[in-house]
């Protein structure tokens, strides 16, 4: 039986300070976001399109009157890259957001993000690390390269379920086992066999945590990402019990772009646990 006071699982409710603090957090985001030169948009809570880049099993679905598909948005980015290139026809290119998605089948994720068409992934890096800091949330960035992913699958040296299980004892190759173990900038050079096609990738990849200047990154080569529309560097901010927040470059149609999403429910629960305090600053 359903209570009349009952929230289907994987509902929100913002209650008292709970629900101030998730308004300062929104704020102060909106407010370094504008400062550093983006626009806000809001975009459609219903798509025709999510289906391009997350699994049907994973959208909440329904029909129009055309009886066409129509889901609930379960990602912002690449909806907000097409209504700006092909709607709005803007050639403003720094855009942010605060909004929920919704995965089947009753999730909702608050989000703050921004994207940046043809921008530069260390600079949104530093725009988001900046949110996080201000607003006191202190997290470890994990980082990878879409491209070592994408060739140990079509080289079928490694399956998807064998990356999400990360079971090292069922991988056939010693180099993969060392590959998957590494943590650290440039300890890829000391694995023996490992394949000429990866190397550009984890220079890259050394190089841009170089130039961020990161001393407390770690690397996860073989972390799959949840969207398949990332081409490049891509990282995530985590702390010990949360996802914080995720970014990357990537490409959506003809469209290029970097850009990242702050989990806002998951720095909420960080607080209630440990406490967080904002920045003076």
């Amino acid at each position: 039986m359903v209570l009349e006071h009952d929230i289907p699982a994987g509902g929100r409710l913002y209650v008292g300070e709970k629900a101030r603090l998730k308004r300062e957090i929104e704020g102060i985001s909106a407010k370094i976001l504008e400062g550093e030169g983006f626009r806000e948009i809001v975009t459609p809570y219903f798509s025709y399109h999510q289906g391009d880049f997350i699994r049907w099993n994973r959208l909440i679905r329904f029909a129009d009157r055309e009886n066409r598909i129509v889901t609930l948005r379960g990602d912002t980015s690449f909806d907000l890259l097409r209504l700006v290139v092909n709607r709005l026809k803007t050639p403003f290119k720094k855009w942010f957001y605060i909004q929920p998605v919704f995965r089947y089948p009753t999730r909702e994720i608050y989000q703050i993000g921004a994207e940046w068409l043809e921008g530069d992934l260390k600079e949104i890096f530093r725009l988001n690390r900046k949110i996080l800091e201000t607003i006191g949330v202190k997290g470890t960035p994990l980082f990878s390269h879409w491209k070592v992913i994408e060739w140990l699958l079509e080289e079928e040296v490694v399956t998807p379920k064998e990356l999400r299980e990360m079971n090292l004892g069922k991988f056939q190759w010693e180099w993969l086992r060392k590959l998957a173990s590494l943590s650290q900038i440039g300890e890829w050079r000391g694995i023996s066999g490992l394949p000429s096609q990866l190397k550009p990738y984890l220079e890259e990849l050394d190089t841009f945590m170089v130039e961020s200047g990161v001393t407390d990154g770690i690397i996860a080569l073989l972390e799959l990402p949840p969207f398949q529309y990332y081409t490049g560097v891509f990282y995530k901010i985590i702390g010990e019990q949360a996802l914080f927040a995720r970014g990357g470059s990537y490409r959506v149609g003809e469209v290029e772009g970097v850009g990242f999403s702050i989990y806002t429910d998951q720095i909420l629960e960080g607080k209630e646990r440990e406490n967080f305090q904002f920045s003076e600053r």
